[in-house]
């Protein structure tokens, strides 16, 4: 259950993400600027207004579910080490490869899986 709810935590992470890249795509585009009514631009215009708002809604219901999973995690985690802790962060939160947390965190590869499920182990023993 836990693993779930935290592979799920980094699937918004990743589609939040998506989301800005279009918003800023959007913005590089002009979808932003006035509408030019003398030019018969207006449609368009409302088409891409529309668009936006459609991106910024699915964010915005990506983000409270991402609010929740992420309020409920430092509760499950007192009972972890520090590293465990690191490494179920950076993996769920940051979106961070395994070969990138290893780097980071000075372990090996097999160390990083051993350390994470070790982690997830005893948030799920936790909750039986």
């Amino acid at each position: 259950m836990i693993r779930e709810e935290l592979k799920e935590y980094a699937e918004i992470k990743k589609a939040h993400d998506e989301i800005w890249e279009k918003i800023k795509s959007y913005m590089e585009k002009g979808y932003f600027g006035n509408a030019d009514i003398s030019k018969g631009k207006t449609k368009e215009r409302m088409r891409n207004f529309n668009r936006i708002v459609s991106v910024c809604r699915e964010n915005l219901r990506l983000s409270t579910k991402q609010d929740e999973l992420k309020e409920r995690f430092p509760e499950e985690t007192k009972e972890l080490m520090k590293i465990e802790y690191t490494i179920l962060k950076l993996r769920y939160f940051k979106t961070k490869p395994w070969e990138e947390m290893a780097d980071m965190l000075h372990y090996s590869r097999a160390q990083v899986f051993r350390i994470h499920d070790r982690a997830i182990q005893k948030l799920e023993e936790k909750h039986t």
